[in-house]
């Protein structure tokens, strides 16, 4: 899973109006991640809701992975979100970095790309630009 410089999780909910709302750009943002950097969404109530999950993430045009359920350390991260939206950023170790996104976002693409580059920064990576050539 942590095959990455940085991995984000996004954690929501089908009914959570905001998370439902930012998907097409969460969508787009990870559509545009370099290969270094990816993003998972984790749907809170998603073992109980498959259908509702997959017909929201279809329509937002999400094509990675979502997960849905999970164990150890995993499981204790998914109960402790108390709100959601709520994104998270690992290291390439699996380090949960101290900067954590609550709530959906103005410019989802630049406050995401912010923290992607300083967990990268702390690792004595490059940064990360979402610009086309």
């Amino acid at each position: 899973l942590f095959t990455k410089d940085v991995t984000i999780l996004n954690f929501w909910s089908t009914t959570c109006g905001p998370c439902v709302e930012e998907m097409p750009a969460l969508a787009a943002f990870a559509g545009a991640l370099p290969d270094n950097v990816q993003l998972l969404t984790v749907c809170l109530d998603g073992s109980g809701n498959a259908e509702d999950a997959q017909r929201i993430l279809t329509e937002a045009g999400y094509e990675g992975l979502t997960l849905v359920s999970g164990d150890g350390d995993f499981l204790s991260l998914c109960a402790a979100i108390q709100y959601t939206p709520t994104t998270v950023f690992l290291d390439s170790a699996g380090v949960l970095s101290e900067h954590v996104i609550v709530g959906g976002q103005a410019d989802l693409a630049e406050a995401y790309t912010a923290v992607v580059n300083q967990v990268l920064a702390a690792g004595g990576k490059d940064a990360i630009s979402l610009e086309k050539d």
